[in-house]
């Protein structure tokens, strides 16, 4: 096959040709689907470079707060600590105060109890002392003992001061005024007449109903009453103001 200027000239044509035409129908329309590609490609690219950005952004905003939220925990921690030690120490405190108010409380009542029982020791020892001496006084007890104490107050009543003649004129010059004269044992009419004398001497008048008796539980001397005024001189009189007198002291 001879090569010669036409039929170059025409191959050169029929290629010239197919570039146009392949430009024109295939090469454009491809390069626009890759240009769109490609722009969507970095739309992509750009869309998931803004999310990341985002999403760092977010990263860091959420690091920050735990950061945050650890330090406020923290905070939290520390004051609830130290308001858990103050009340500890308040609970502490108050325990320490009532369990010290009860061991005073005990300490009081452990005295009380050790005071009852000294007391109710002492009062049983006075009351033993107290039967012991009246039963000794019992036995060494007598009229004659009756007879003794009865001229110690007839002395005694001769020696009243004015004011107590004064008061005791009153108490015998009263309406329905009456003398009661208790012995332990009958008194004989001798010293019955005596104790007459004297209480007519002190009221200044004429005597008022006048009436013996004996309770041998006075153990020995003898009370006078008239009306409101009574004159105690016997031994269970005595032993019980003694008595009294310690166990009140």
């Amino acid at each position: 096959m001879e090569l010669d200027g036409t039929t170059f000239v025409l191959e050169i044509i029929n290629f010239l040709i197919l570039v146009w035409i392949l430009n024109r129908l295939l090469y454009k329309p491809v390069m626009q689907v890759i240009e769109r590609r490609r722009a969507a490609v970095a739309a992509t690219l750009e869309e998931a470079r803004q999310r990341e950005a985002q999403a760092e952004a977010q990263k860091a905003q959420y690091e920050g707060r735990m950061t945050e939220w650890d330090k406020e925990r923290e905070t939290a921690r520390a004051h609830l600590d130290a308001e858990l030690a103050e009340l500890r120490q308040q609970r502490m405190s108050a325990l320490e105060q009532a369990v010290e108010a009860e061991r005073e409380r005990q300490a009081v009542v452990q005295q009380r109890l050790q005071d009852e029982h000294a007391r109710a020791v002492e009062e049983q020892a006075i009351a033993q002392g107290g039967e012991f001496a009246a039963r000794l006084l019992q036995r060494l007890g007598g009229p004659a003992l009756d007879q003794r104490i009865a001229e110690l107050v007839i002395e005694d009543l001769a020696a009243l001061s004015d004011e107590r003649r004064a008061a005791l004129s009153g108490e015998l010059g009263a309406k329905d005024a009456e003398i009661v004269i208790t012995s332990a044992h009958a008194l004989p009419a001798a010293l019955r007449e005596r104790l007459d004398r004297t209480l007519a001497q002190l009221g200044g008048a004429q005597l008022p109903p006048r009436r013996y008796e004996v309770d041998d539980g006075l153990i020995g001397g003898l009370r006078i009453a008239m009306g409101a005024w009574a004159l105690k001189a016997s031994v269970a009189d005595e032993l019980a103001y003694f008595q009294s007198g310690i166990a009140g002291g």
